[in-house]
């Protein structure tokens, strides 16, 4: 895959292989499809430097670390809901900054092989998407692999011109020193409506995201939340 909408059909099969001890979302919703889906690519992963991305209270790291040298990258402050502090001690590196061009600490340590995230790259600005995915690739060794799964709204109508610049924010990686682990995936911006075959979040859990996040509600009523899959690999050193 390279830049794809997840399916029913993914789901499905990367759910069949979940070990039973895997930690998940305490109720489904799009992480437990976006969880899924990151370990279906990697899970099976042994002797990789593996970042997770503004993973929080990680649910990937305590099984990936088991056979990996992992890394948590998060400035832990609270951004976005997520959490200031983690509730014990995690059995891997945690690096207290956020992927982005002012990064510091992560510029100086061993690159990873395969870096990921769940659920964050939508919260990068569109206008800070180009320096956000230029220090993935500062932080990537080269053929390393880049997996984001990303929250999405889709109606069945044409994407507006904000989707499609979003889109395009995506796409651009391939011209900044990524290329796609299978081009044919690709998605096109002006195609992108949703279809019934595409893994999507429950209405209940949509119902509820309307506590939190009440000023989405008109969108939700109209839209349907699904994921986005990112599949990259660093095609030379920057």
């Amino acid at each position: 895959m390279s830049l794809s909408v997840v399916s029913k059909q993914q789901l499905w099969a990367a759910e069949a292989g979940l070990p039973p001890d895997l930690p998940r979302p305490p109720v489904w919703h799009l992480k437990s499809i976006q969880d899924a889906v990151a370990f279906d690519l990697i899970g099976d992963a042994t002797g990789k430097r593996i970042v997770e991305i503004g993973g929080g209270d990680s649910r990937l790291l305590p099984w990936l670390s088991k056979q990996n040298d992992c890394v948590l990258a998060d400035p832990l402050d609270g951004s976005g809901g997520g959490p200031k502090r983690l509730p014990e001690t995690p059995s891997y590196e945690v690096v207290r900054e956020a992927v982005g061009p002012n990064q510091d600490l992560l510029r100086h340590i061993e690159p990873f092989d395969i870096a990921f995230s769940v659920s964050v790259v939508e919260h990068v600005p569109t206008e800070e998407l180009d320096g956000f995915f230029d220090a993935c690739r500062l932080i990537i060794r080269p053929a390393g692999r880049m997996i984001h799964l990303i929250d999405c709204y889709l109606t069945t109508d044409a994407p507006n011109r904000i989707l499609k610049d979003r889109i395009a924010g995506y796409v651009s990686p391939l011209r900044r020193g990524f290329k796609a682990n299978d081009p044919s995936a690709t998605i096109q911006p002006r195609r992108l409506r949703f279809e019934a075959w595409m893994a999507t979040n429950p209405d209940n859990m949509m119902s509820r995201w309307n506590q939190s996040v009440p000023e989405l509600r008109p969108v939700r009523e109209t839209h349907q939340s699904i994921t986005l899959l990112m599949d990259y690999v660093a095609a030379e050193a920057p």
